[in-house]
């Protein structure tokens, strides 16, 4: 429970970058069905979907480096959360983030990652 709270929580600093970054990640809306199945749902839509996937993303990232232990289990946990919402590529993009949790020197900031989320998702084939 605490950490669905996490995840509210983290819409305040999530949302506003994404809508920082608007303008790069707009003309990419038509990857939409390659992250979410269901677009008839409450994240119908491209930011709405990478709002989702940033916070969860950014509130596992508490426990990656505050509690490792239990990391793998939730991070499992999450996937399944994820995939029943019809989230699809949630899990590759845990992969992917790990690349920003394990880089901070490289990216102080998870502003400074936003522009290689852009190129991710403009890469999803």
């Amino acid at each position: 429970m605490q950490f669905l709270a996490l995840t509210e929580f983290d819409h305040a600093s999530i949302n506003p970058l994404t809508d920082k970054f608007w303008s790069d990640f707009e003309p990419l809306k038509d990857k939409l069905p390659l992250l979410n199945s269901d677009e008839k749902s409450n994240y119908g839509t491209l930011k709405a979907t990478l709002n989702e996937y940033l916070t969860w993303a950014f509130a596992l990232q508490f426990f990656y480096e505050h509690s490792p232990d239990q990391y793998p289990a939730l991070k499992n946990q999450v996937f399944r959360i994820m995939s029943g919402r019809s989230f699809t590529r949630f899990e590759e993009f845990m992969l992917f983030y790990e690349e920003y949790m394990n880089n901070q020197d490289k990216y102080p900031i998870l502003e400074d990652y936003y522009p290689t989320v852009v190129k991710w998702i403009g890469e999803l084939e």
